[in-house]
């Protein structure tokens, strides 16, 4: 028996290392290095889950940045009711869902300013509903006030201010 064969052996054998450290593989064709593959397999398993997990992070909080907040807005017989606050919101992208809740067909409108006439024609939103109906839109507000109303059954200019 030579002296690496000797030295194989020896490392392999259960709990037996050698004194300088070092790790041999078996120069014997007939042993396995199933511990070594089982090794190597842990630590790939170990970095694949901390990549997707890091991944998975990424794209969770990228969504989250792309997400818009909610309101409804509930339109009954000459007022409103709403579903979240209106009146002094963070800027940022909101959906508003109308819903026409008043018995006959209404409309609503979203402009920005503090009175029912626009100052900007691109900020304007406009929606008709039949009862019953709901509607949507998207809409990215900026600091400043806003304001939504019924332009057919009458109802007063709702404020709604971003911060």
């Amino acid at each position: 028996m030579s002296v690496t064969a000797f030295h194989s052996i020896k490392a392999l054998a259960p709990g037996k290392i050698p004194k300088n450290g070092a790790r041999y593989r078996s120069q014997d064709p007939t042993t396995s290095d199933k511990p070594y593959r089982e090794v190597a397999m842990k630590r790939i398993s170990t970095i694949g889950f901390m990549f997707i997990f890091v991944s998975l992070c990424l794209i969770s909080s990228m969504a989250a940045a792309d997400q818009s907040r909610t309101i409804t807005i509930i339109e009954k017989p000459g007022y409103f009711e709403t579903q979240g606050d209106v009146f002094d919101i963070q800027a940022g992208k909101y959906t508003f869902v109308v819903k026409n809740w008043s018995g006959k067909d209404a409309g609503f409108v979203f402009n920005s300013g503090q009175n029912n006439v626009t100052t900007d024609d691109s900020s304007m939103k406009v929606i008709l509903l039949k009862n019953g109906e709901e509607g949507s839109f998207t809409v990215n507000l900026s600091k400043g006030n806003y304001t939504y109303f019924c332009p057919i059954i009458p109802t007063p200019p709702y404020p709604l201010r971003v911060k």
